[in-house]
């Protein structure tokens, strides 16, 4: 017998109850974020009057290897998990088995095989550490799927809740041992964090299950899954090939300051990725169908997002002398030597990201991983030739003429492809040149002066502000791209184009592994 469809007014109440979860979660994701990141900070800059350069340069080195050893741990199985479409009663004992399995060879791996990762890292120092964040892998399967059950229904409190525990408990006790313990305290710290993080997510979890098995089940999981954690993999290895040519050309010592120089140089591009992209991702997506509209929208979102991370830029690059003695210590003055050159690539990155964004609104994934393919052979060929001509100065400045020669030339001929005008994003990036001739011209002027420390980069830091924004807002098109983001003024609400089901919730971006103190892994 035929069965009744359901009552439109039914479908409306669950689709607006889905949306107001969906909501909450998102607002919960964005204030863990800022609030992660802020902490992140504070912390880096406790962690850097305690410890010393080679000690950050050599838990540095451990924490990139547990990155990449955890961008392998699990296949893709959250991502499984959080897609599947049906009721994960039947795959949640395989995917807790899958999961726990993995990560106990993945964390047996990596503790015997540390003393050889060490060598290979130029980082002898590091075996004590790798070996410490070894059980920070196996905590990470046992969290995998709670994690996941509790992203699938939208729960962004409860990951945040135990993240925080998590980092409130174990980085002060990180700090403490690390003064006389150095890497090794920082390690063990960050595995109490883990562990308190894990706990608390098994606890919040909305469902317990027990490990199981069955062939077919994994291999669907595998199916859904392991796509996108090989993106997720061949992401990583470009965000992270700078800090291996780093440690092993150079030395810890040397990773300690590129690791500190890339934090601070990626401070504007990380509160840009919290902020201007919550406006671009549902725009670019909503409005995937009309070129038009898309191509306006991601003009003004190039001139918001490029003129915000470019006046951070020129901040930083200008005044990191007071930046970097005032915040870290003088003992870390040599990182400027690097950081002055990767506040550019924040830029690109920025416009980068946008391009990333777009291409993945309009269906063009699959060439987005050739060019990461492309981006990553480049790296391994232009970094080593940096690191032994220009050291850490030189290692940054490869950097950014890879992503300015080569990666921004080949998404601008995706977009091309895609139907959008070079030209008309060329006029978009007017209102930043413009705005960054003032900020440069203000900044060689504020710095000609004698001045303390606290004053430069105080005064200086207004004033290039003040210059730049005015010159900014002195442009149509910089004013329009303001406009822009009001909701009133973007139109938006009126468009009814359906959206790509994998716009933005599919993607992965694996954390960077030198953040000044990363959270649990969970």
């Amino acid at each position: 017998m035929a069965t009744a469809p359901e009552p439109v007014g039914g479908l409306d109440t669950e689709r607006s109850q889905l949306g107001a979860r969906a909501r909450t979660g998102m607002i919960w994701s964005l204030l863990n974020s800022g609030a992660a990141r802020v902490l992140n900070v504070v912390a880096g800059l406790i962690i850097a009057r305690v410890v010393t350069p080679d000690e950050f340069g050599t838990y540095t080195a451990a924490m990139l290897v547990m990155t990449v050893v955890l961008s392998m741990n699990e296949a893709g199985l959250s991502v499984a998990v959080v897609r599947w479409k049906e009721g994960v009663e039947r795959i949640a004992p395989t995917a807790v088995t899958a999961s726990f399995a993995s990560s106990a060879f993945w964390s047996a791996l990596m503790f015997l095989g540390a003393p050889a990762i060490a060598a290979l890292l130029n980082a002898p120092e590091a075996v004590t550490p790798i070996r410490l964040l070894a059980a920070g892998v196996l905590l990470d399967g046992i969290s995998t799927i709670p994690n996941a059950l509790l992203m699938r229904v939208f729960k962004q409190r409860s990951r945040a809740a135990a993240q925080l525990l998590g980092f409130c408990i174990g980085t002060p006790i990180g700090i403490l041992l690390a003064g006389s313990y150095g890497a090794a305290g920082l390690a063990t710290g960050l595995v109490i964090a883990n562990g308190v993080a894990t706990a608390t997510i098994l606890w919040l979890a909305p469902m317990r299950p027990r490990p199981g098995w069955n062939r077919e089940t994994a291999v669907e999981l595998l199916r859904i899954g392991l796509p996108p954690a090989l993106t997720s993999l061949l992401l990583l290895a470009v965000v992270n090939v700078d800090s291996i040519v780093v440690s092993r050309v150079l030395g810890v010592g040397a990773l300690g300051f590129y690791a500190l120089a890339f934090n601070v140089a990626n401070w504007p591009w990380n509160l840009l990725s919290i902020s201007i992209r919550q406006v671009s991702l549902p725009a670019f997506s909503r409005l995937a169908g009309d070129r038009a509209g898309l191509e306006q929208a991601f003009a003004h979102s190039l001139t918001l997002a490029t003129g915000l991370a470019v006046l951070g830029g020129i901040l930083i690059a200008a005044l990191a002398t007071p930046l970097v003695g005032i915040l870290y210590g003088d003992k870390w003055l040599p990182a400027i030597a690097a950081l002055q050159w990767l506040v550019l690539l924040g830029a690109l990155r920025v416009m980068l990201e946008l391009c990333y964004d777009l291409l993945i609104a309009v269906g063009r994934a699959g060439s987005l991983v050739r060019v990461q393919i492309g981006w990553l052979v480049a790296l391994a060929l232009a970094l080593p030739a940096g690191a032994h001509f220009g050291g850490i100065a030189g290692v940054a400045l490869a950097q950014g003429i890879v992503a300015a020669a080569i990666v921004l030339p080949l998404n601008a001929r995706l977009l091309a492809g895609s139907g959008l005008r070079i030209g008309e994003m060329l006029r978009a990036l007017e209102p930043v040149v413009i705005a960054g001739a003032a900020g440069a011209l203000t900044a060689v002027a504020v710095l000609r002066f004698d001045a303390p420390r606290w004053l430069t980069l105080l005064g200086g830091g207004v004033s290039i502000a003040v210059a730049y924004g005015v010159a900014f807002l002195a442009s149509r098109r910089g004013r329009e791209a303001l406009r822009w983001t009001r909701p009133s003024a973007s139109g938006l609400t009126q468009k009814k184009t359906s959206s790509p089901p994998n716009a933005s919730s599919s993607r992965r971006n694996p954390k960077r592994a030198t953040e000044e103190l990363p959270q649990a892994s969970t």
